[in-house]
């Protein structure tokens, strides 16, 4: 019989699995040489880019005879022509300008001597003219506003300029070489019809700025037909 006050230590079964689990083994130092980066890898070479392309001068479908009949033909029948007309235009808005300004001030210079006779005189019908004549010199004044003169004569101004800009497209006939016809023919129809279309879009603008005016309760007078139409 075991003394129970002096137990004896139990032998553990060396069939049955110890609670605790298997004890890992000590792990060995590894000996064995690093691994070997690989090399670096170079970035692909870049191409060298290509020089931008020149752009090729447009040149006329015709020989060099025919473009120089078509150019002589477009200069007399659509830039001379144009370029009179913007003349004319401008003209005739300078001289709507200036005669209703020289209107306005000869009232305003009439009221004056007016204002002084009544002073001298004493009768009511002069200081009655004298109240008028400065009305009427402003309705002038108004009146050339409402119609934009000198506004609409700027713009017929920078045409005409844009246009005789576009005619130095042209070689001197005097110094022609061969094939510049052909060169210029192109160029010269290019730049005219930009400038007509330019100057057709400020018309527009115009319009929409004399619509806007009237929906805020303004009184723009609308401009005049562009393009000789």
């Amino acid at each position: 019989m075991s003394d129970p006050t002096n137990p004896t230590p139990t032998t553990p079964d060396p069939e049955l699995p110890s609670s605790e689990g298997p004890q890992p083994e000590p792990s060995q130092p590894d000996t064995s040489p690093p691994t070997p980066l690989p090399p670096p890898v170079a970035p692909p070479e870049t191409p060298p880019s290509a020089p931008p392309a020149t752009p090729t001068p447009l040149r006329s479908p015709f020989s060099e005879e025919e473009a120089r009949l078509r150019t002589q033909l477009y200069l007399t029948k659509r830039l001379d022509y144009q370029a009179e007309y913007y003349q004319k235009r401008s003209d005739e808005f300078n001289f709507n300008s200036d005669r209703m300004l020289y209107v306005s001030a000869g009232i305003m210079f009439v009221s004056t001597l007016v204002s002084s006779f009544s002073v001298v005189s004493g009768w009511p019908i002069w200081a009655l003219i004298t109240a008028l004549l400065p009305a009427f010199a402003a309705g002038v004044s108004a009146f050339r506003s409402l119609y934009q003169w000198e506004r609409q004569a700027s713009l017929y101004d920078e045409a005409w300029i844009a246009l005789q800009q576009a005619r130095l497209t042209m070689p001197d006939e005097d110094y022609t070489e061969p094939g510049d016809y052909q060169r210029s023919l192109p160029q010269l129809v290019d730049q005219t019809e930009e400038i007509l279309r330019g100057e057709a879009g400020q018309w527009g603008q115009i319009n929409l700025a004399v619509k806007s005016g009237a929906q805020n309760g303004q009184t723009v007078a609308p401009p005049a037909a562009a393009n000789g139409e």
